[in-house]
């Protein structure tokens, strides 16, 4: 009979046969068409009446979906132009860079997997077609664009209005590094706020966004929200639910702070973790840039709401800790910058503002200094014996306990190495995850 630990991994195989299974298809489907022209008419008659209505969809185009597949491929090419100066206005750079690489190279440009999401969007929207020339994966824009795109798009109104686009954007993405979640009602009030200068379109900004979303360009929706991409909804949904967080207003940041937040690699060097980084180089031997992302991986547990433990757990993985004394340093810095890091539950502040500003039946989760204790997360390095919560253990059992079962040193995986499960998987995004 399989113990625990077998059956994880039965598990773990499982899933992940299923999501090698599912790109599979996903690249079937997406390679399953032929080049036989550069035309609209050429490219469009490629898709099914599904794909068709897609497009349909994606321009909010006017048609009755009811149409048979000849009618709606005619519709859609006799209107072709004019549905293409609606989307244009609502682009960022990501869009408008790929499209004119694309025109730069008469159409055509070989495909490269890290472009699959902004493809699968052009594709939906009628603007760019995956396709096998010549055994080979290509993307084809339509001649018929080059056209629009030399005409209507190289014009210094389009092209400011992408740059605040893509402004607009990375400054949404800045303020869900601060506040997790936003529902659209609320990104157009600060949107409102940050350009007083400028008439905002609730509707514009919204089809901005969406765009974004659909590029899968580290912006997802979920339940009317909007979050940073890659978070499990298990995180999300108590932030959504959580009763408590309507009690809190959301903390104030201004456009150029949540601009500067809105890089995928942001991390806020507060002086705790400018800290708890200094101590970490000059302690243990590290690589700057694989502290950098431990802090962001450290600082996301901690805006999310996670236990201290977990924190420690993380600390512990990467680190050779060698006694108690300094597990409790490193344990006292971890409690500092949490209680001055900004939350996601609430709205942004910390936990200290938010203990200072909240009303007397809010309780803001302030860790105090007496009730850090280092043990429960070590449990598994010092090989202590003890049964009970650890925050109820005297420090002389602790030492008791200790001396009784000495540290036992064992080998460290590097983050970016292979996963020692086998999956060919790196490390920290395989079974350091789990």
């Amino acid at each position: 009979m399989p113990n625990k630990q077998d059956h994880g991994k039965m598990i773990l195989d499982g899933l992940m046969r299923m999501k090698d299974d599912f790109e599979n298809r996903r690249q079937r489907d997406m390679w399953k068409y032929k080049y036989k022209g550069n035309s609209i008419h050429d490219c469009l008659s490629l898709l099914t009446k599904d794909h068709l209505n897609d497009i349909r969809n994606t321009l909010l185009i006017n048609i009755p979906s009811n149409l048979k597949k000849a009618d709606l491929l005619e519709r859609l090419e006799t209107y072709f132009y004019r549905f293409l100066k609606t989307i244009f206005p609502y682009f960022t750079n990501t869009q408008y860079e790929f499209i004119k690489k694309l025109v730069q190279n008469n159409g055509i440009l070989r495909y490269k997997e890290k472009d699959e999401k902004i493809v699968l969007f052009l594709l939906k929207a009628g603007i760019a077609f995956p396709v096998m020339m010549d055994s080979e994966q290509v993307v084809i824009l339509p001649k018929e664009t080059i056209e629009f795109y030399e005409t209507e798009v190289e014009t210094p109104e389009l092209i400011n209005m992408f740059k605040h686009n893509t402004e607009m954007i990375k400054a949404t993405k800045g303020l869900l590094q601060y506040y997790g979640i936003l529902s659209y009602d609320m990104l157009i009030k600060i949107m409102v706020s940050f350009y007083p200068d400028l008439d905002i379109d609730f509707g514009a900004v919204i089809r901005v966004v969406k765009i974004e979303v659909g590029c899968n360009n580290h912006l997802t929706e979920y339940r009317g929200y909007l979050h940073l991409s890659g978070i499990d909804w298990k995180i999300i949904d108590p932030i959504i639910e959580d009763p408590q967080r309507a009690n809190y207003d959301y903390y104030p940041i201004n456009k150029f702070r949540a601009i500067s937040a809105g890089s995928p690699s942001f991390l806020e060097e507060t002086p705790e973790i400018k800290h708890l980084m200094a101590y970490l180089n000059y302690n243990f031997n590290i690589n700057q840039d694989e502290l950098k992302e431990l802090m962001r991986e450290l600082v996301f547990y901690i805006r999310t709401g996670q236990h201290m433990n977990i924190y420690m757990k993380l600390i512990e993985a990467n680190f050779e800790i060698s006694d108690i004394e300094e597990a409790q340093e490193i344990a006292n810095m971890l409690q500092a910058l949490h209680n001055n890091t900004r939350l996601w539950p609430l709205k942004g502040y910390t936990p200290l503002e938010a203990r200072e500003s909240t009303p007397f039946n809010v309780e803001a989760p302030v860790m105090e200094t007496s009730k850090v204790n280092v043990q429960a997360p070590f449990i598994e390095t010092f090989h202590t014996k003890v049964q009970a919560p650890i925050m109820e253990t005297s420090q002389s059992n602790i030492q008791d306990s200790q001396t009784n079962n000495p540290t036992v040193s064992k080998p460290k995986v590097g983050r970016n190495a292979p996963c020692p499960c086998g999956s060919g998987k790196k490390y920290k995004k395989c079974c350091l995850e789990l």
